[in-house]
């Protein structure tokens, strides 16, 4: 079964709130080392002015720091 970004955006968001790893994965049939998977690529951090960034975007943001610097 494929999930949309929104939804694996919306697991991670589960799991974040405090819903163990075990329930979602049996509750949706995802394979544990998927979802740690999505964990690492979805997981969102709010930053001091209230941004929220992904994994993904920080590193995109700190390449792009490192090419003006």
């Amino acid at each position: 079964m494929k999930f949309t970004k929104e939804e694996k955006m919306a697991f991670v968001k589960r799991y974040q709130d405090g819903k163990p790893v075990i329930e979602i994965c049996n509750e949706n049939q995802i394979p544990r080392s998927t979802f740690y998977r999505w964990i690492q690529d979805y997981q969102q951090t709010v930053t001091d002015t209230g941004t929220v960034v992904t994994p993904q975007e920080f590193l995109y943001l700190k390449r792009r720091i490192c090419k003006l610097g």
